[in-house]
């Protein structure tokens, strides 16, 4: 794959993720607020779970999918690994965007 291949298949990636995000942000949050289900796991936890550890928990769920698909590639049917990889690549940036939204920058709180 040339440099340039691999530039236009990278934004057509992109340009899947921003139609999933669209339509299951839709799904799980609110207008007024992206991250609701997020927010939700911790007011649920009655404050011991953030929505940090929300989002790691999530994301690390995936990968386990991921190590899954590629280990025992016929055990899991119902999902195929691009679709992970897209959950994946979304909760990514959807965890960078909710940290913006806290002014928190690239800054990853510990979690303990």
């Amino acid at each position: 794959m040339t440099q340039k291949e691999y530039l236009e298949e990278f934004r057509k990636l992109c340009d899947k993720e921003l139609e999933l995000t669209t339509r299951k942000n839709s799904d799980y949050a609110s207008e007024e607020d992206a991250f609701t289900n997020f927010k939700l796991i911790h007011y649920l936890s009655s404050g011991n779970v953030t929505p940090e550890q929300g989002f790691v928990v999530r994301m690390s769920d995936k990968l386990q999918r991921i190590v899954n698909l590629t280990s025992r590639p016929n055990v899991v049917m119902d999902e195929k690994i691009e679709d992970t990889l897209f959950d994946l690549a979304v909760y990514c940036k959807l965890f960078q965007c909710y940290l913006k939204s806290k002014n928190t920058g690239d800054i990853i709180p510990k979690i303990e």
